[in-house]
């Protein structure tokens, strides 16, 4: 939690952009990416309109994105669960971001899961804004780092 609060509060000091979180794309691929790497995969399911969404993209996750203690410990991308843009899954099947995020059940916005690198659910989603702006931080560090050991024990 305080790394991620000195996080927030460097990159708003720096007034430095937020970089995109990346859209997923080839979750076939990435799960392979992450297997050489020893990394979970952080899906952040999202719909435009949701201000939670929102809050957790710009409060959370593009923060991340500049941070070395997150880049090297996870793999993260976003995925609209309203989107009608293609995508791989981790079996390979081409399909709608929509489509991928029904079959996945996760339709309720903000959530953010962790996959292993078959597509294996490591922990529990982080659903919502959990806490609230004062205590969500901690739960997405516990989350990720619950992951983290959940793919080591899978190892």
């Amino acid at each position: 939690m305080k790394r991620l609060i000195l996080l927030l509060s460097l990159a708003a000091a720096s007034g430095a952009a937020a970089a995109e979180v990346p859209t997923a794309t080839n979750l076939a691929e990435l799960g392979r990416q992450a297997g050489r790497q020893g990394k979970p995969l952080v899906v952040f399911f999202y719909q435009d309109e949701c201000h939670y969404c929102e809050t957790v993209r710009t409060q959370y996750l593009e923060p991340m994105t500049h941070n070395a203690d997150y880049t090297g410990r996870i793999i993260l991308r976003k995925i609209d669960t309203r989107g009608d843009r293609i995508m791989t899954d981790f079996s390979g099947e081409k399909l709608s971001q929509q489509r991928f995020a029904h079959r996945q059940k996760k339709t309720f916005t903000p959530t953010i899961a962790f996959y292993g690198p078959d597509g294996e659910q490591l922990v529990k989603p982080l659903v919502g804004l959990k806490g609230g702006r004062d205590y969500y931080g901690h739960y997405l560090d516990k989350d990720i780092r619950a992951a983290e050991t959940a793919l080591q024990e899978l190892q």
